[in-house]
């Protein structure tokens, strides 16, 4: 039997560190899959010293700013920097496992790095996105991009006219992602986490929801 290889890719701060390590270790506990940690130094610096379970390996890269993004730091520079240095990480960690003949099978990344999902398709590699929000973000986003998108946006400023405001904040709603639009999209529920395929799920036109039956804290 073929033992699953994950690349989990995350974004370097703590309420995304901490989702996805929970998740690497769950998966490597119900699966048996091997699962390698990318994330900034910056970010590793943070993560416990606590033992490492089996199958679980750690691969920071440098972004540029490892002692962590600071206040007055350039955060289009900043993003720029983790883009291009995490991508040349990807790179590096897939080729080398694939020439040692132990490939990696799938590429899961957190929330704000869709460069990964690039790079994975670029490597031939299968590449979801593992959903760290709650589930009623994830049903905004449904909502907003399938016929309410007027109803939250008029109802996410001050309120007016007796009309109690709705503090609703979409990241990345401009007009750059609404190309996204026009694929497809599957969903895959595991415990409360939800895994899926497209930039968060602002693509979403067809969902398939598949339980995998583990129970993830």
């Amino acid at each position: 039997m073929v033992q699953h290889r994950f690349l989990l890719v995350t974004y370097p701060a703590q309420g995304h560190i901490n989702p996805s390590l929970q998740y690497a270790k769950r998966l490597i506990n119900t699966t048996g899959a091997h699962v390698t940690f990318v994330t900034s130094l910056s970010a590793h610096h943070h993560i416990g010293n606590g033992s490492i379970p089996d199958g679980l390996t750690y691969a920071p890269f440098s972004d540029g700013y490892d002692d962590g993004f600071k206040p007055g730091d350039n955060i289009d520079h900043y993003m720029s920097e983790l883009r291009h240095h995490g991508a040349q990480a990807i790179t590096d960690l897939v080729v080398a496992s694939a020439n040692e003949g132990h490939p990696y099978t799938c590429l899961v990344y957190s929330l704000l790095l869709p460069w990964s999902a690039g790079m994975a398709h670029e490597l031939h590699l299968p590449r979801v996105l593992l959903w760290i929000q709650p589930a009623t973000v994830f049903d905004i986003y449904y909502y907003y991009f399938n016929g309410y998108k007027d109803l939250i946006r008029d109802n996410t400023s001050s309120g007016t006219n007796n009309v109690l405001p709705c503090p609703i904040e979409l990241p990345a709603t401009h007009e750059a992602v609404e190309r996204e639009r026009g694929e497809g999209l599957v969903v895959v529920e595991v415990g409360g986490v939800v895994v899926l395929d497209r930039v968060t799920c602002l693509s979403i036109l067809d969902v398939r929801v598949v339980k995998t039956g583990l129970d993830v804290d």
